[in-house]
């Protein structure tokens, strides 16, 4: 593990405890633990194999420069994220969580405070 690995775990769990004590419910900040931490150990062998069929597949990504070629895998990570993020909450829905209504409701009624 170097370093940025190290920061970005102490950024995850800096944020899972903004969430908890924020209120969210202790199994809802272990379900996003969950998902930091899936994206974190998957962040390299994922970025290879997206490049990898990047390349494969569009004879116009080999021509692309590397910061352009890089931006494009960010790109293609992102939506997959989204999507993953998307079945996630709406496979726990299924389980009656609701995380993006939970999230929602604390943020409402952490501006009402005073």
């Amino acid at each position: 593990m170097d370093r940025m690995d190290g920061v970005r775990l102490l950024l995850a769990s800096v944020l899972l405890l903004v969430f908890y004590s924020l209120g969210l419910p202790l199994q809802y900040v272990v379900i996003i633990g969950f998902m930091f931490l899936v994206l974190l150990v998957l962040r390299g062998p994922f970025y290879r194999k997206v490049d990898g069929f990047l390349v494969q597949r569009f004879a116009f990504v080999r021509r692309m420069s590397p910061w352009s070629r890089r931006i494009l895998v960010i790109l293609v990570f992102l939506l997959f994220y989204l999507i993953f993020k998307q079945f996630v909450y709406e496979f726990l829905k299924l389980f009656g969580i609701d995380i993006p209504g939970v999230l929602m409701e604390l943020t409402e009624s952490s501006n009402a405070r005073p």
